[in-house]
């Protein structure tokens, strides 16, 4: 009997991803590091929603991007959202990002991402 509980134990314990993978959007909430950035967390909603699910594949390494990790791979510029690549990609900015036919982003969504690399602290 104590073996089967200690085995229940265990089994109820145990997380059911790989903390170290993107398994952790499968099965759980992601933990953004926000770096004490208060725009940040709305910024990266917006990038989930809109940016990773097509650029999975080709910048996997975007899912749970801190802001310095955003800076360090060049897509944002600090306090320059006119010459951040994340920003000029959007069709907001003459960008073709999204694709035709995919939702855009709105323009509280664009002010949002503006906002957050021009008071990045």
């Amino acid at each position: 009997m104590k073996k089967l509980v200690l085995l229940f134990s265990l089994l109820v314990s145990c997380q059911d991803y790989n903390s170290n993978s993107s398994d952790k959007l499968k099965y759980g909430d992601l933990v953004i590091d926000d770096e004490g950035d208060p725009n940040y967390i709305g910024a990266y909603k917006i990038i989930q929603n809109k940016c990773i699910a097509c650029h999975q594949s080709h910048h996997n390494g975007w899912i749970g991007f801190s802001p310095s990790q955003w800076l360090s791979s060049g897509f944002v510029a600090k306090g320059n959202p006119d010459s951040s690549p994340l920003i000029m990609a959007t069709s907001n900015f003459g960008g073709t990002m999204p694709p035709t036919g995919s939702p855009g982003l709105t323009a509280e969504e664009y002010q949002t991402l503006r906002t957050w690399i021009s008071d990045m602290p």
